[in-house]
């Protein structure tokens, strides 16, 4: 597989950052009880360290705020998916539990505070795009139609979206019948070390079993 970032985006946001990983012979079901502690250890940390007020000027949340921004996105009406994630534990109102892949990926989501997308790679392009939408549409989980236009996107040749950093789209949801994942990790913030990612991949693999790719970087500096 083969993930671009293209020409409009990288003039915008010249210091982006992204990185992926695929997973394969994966097992998807419902999280066992260590990834629901882990999960709720790390709401309690969060609840610690913020609230609603004082998330917002976090300096990890703010890289993708900011990216938001100067795309032309409204950070406060479609949030950073880690935002909203965490802003819902703040809020006490906690975060669903939907299966072992989607939890995972929520969970690294919420302890980097950066946007993280998981996605079934059986319907998916060998060639995705990270761009700026235009006139394209997509049908997110909750079947809203997500209109895209200066939003960053995640799209196949055909140019159909089938993710984002704020909302996921049907097209690639993740389910039961899953055997192969791609991990996207939106926006990461430089400081980020190769631990890290091996920390995520490691996760992944506890909790799914299969294997795994090494995580690829855009741009390639790592």
């Amino acid at each position: 597989m083969e993930i671009r970032i293209d020409a409009h985006l990288r003039k915008l946001l010249p210091k982006a950052r992204f990185a992926w990983a695929e997973f394969k012979n994966v097992t998807i079901k419902s999280s066992p009880p260590q990834l629901i502690q882990l999960i709720e250890k790390e709401k309690d940390t969060l609840s610690q360290l913020f609230t609603i007020s004082t998330l917002a000027t976090d300096k990890v949340i703010n890289i993708s705020r900011m990216a938001f921004k100067k795309v032309g996105t409204d950070p406060a009406r479609y949030r950073p998916a880690q935002e909203a994630l965490i802003r819902r534990i703040l809020q006490n109102k906690g975060i669903p539990f939907i299966n072992n892949a989607v939890d995972i990926n929520n969970y690294l989501s919420i302890k980097y505070r950066t946007p993280m997308g998981i996605y079934n790679q059986s319907v998916l392009d060998n060639v995705l795009t990270i761009g700026v939408g235009e006139e394209e549409t997509f049908v997110s989980l909750s079947g809203r139609i997500i209109h895209c236009k200066n939003k960053i996107i995640l799209k196949n040749q055909n140019n159909e979206v089938v993710g984002s950093p704020f909302v996921d789209s049907l097209k690639a949801k993740v389910d039961k019948n899953c055997t192969r994942l791609l991990h996207l990790v939106y926006l990461w913030p430089p400081w980020l070390k190769e631990e890290d990612f091996q920390y995520m991949k490691a996760s992944f693999l506890n909790f799914l079993g299969g294997t795994a790719s090494g995580y690829h970087y855009l741009p390639e500096e790592k």
